[in-house]
């Protein structure tokens, strides 16, 4: 597991600890500096690169997180919008759970097929 910020990753067994079986959602944020040219510049010099969604989702999959989601409080507040209402729905236990079923059952799934699951996440409003 590597991604930016991995000291976020330590509350995650205080949440698995505590929490029981409270759902857990990963939240990419700032996925707008994903795409823009002073964040790659910087990161090219670190020899790293942006978190793609790719590598975020599957991450998302090891910690047996509810689902995944990207939000940019710049680019739109919609998404940020959409994270907490996504939480809001599974802790009611209301998430699609045909999504969550295939997410879990179809681990191995091709680049192309995560993108346009992604894609649909973000229409439907499923995650953080």
């Amino acid at each position: 597991m590597l991604l930016t910020n991995t000291r976020s990753f330590q509350w995650y067994r205080e949440v698995r600890t505590h929490g029981g079986a409270a759902p857990v959602l990963l939240c990419g944020c700032k996925a707008d500096l994903r795409h823009e040219k002073e964040t790659l510049t910087l990161l090219s010099k670190l020899k790293t690169h942006p978190v793609t969604s790719e590598e975020a989702l599957s991450v998302a999959r090891q910690l047996g997180a509810t689902t995944y989601v990207e939000t940019s409080a710049r680019a739109s507040s919609k998404g940020v919008r959409d994270a907490f209402e996504v939480a809001a729905l599974a802790a009611l236990g209301k998430l699609n759970k045909q999504q969550m079923k295939q997410q879990q059952v179809g681990r191995s799934k091709s680049k192309r097929d995560l993108k346009a699951e992604l894609k649909g996440r973000a229409k439907s409003c499923c995650v953080m």
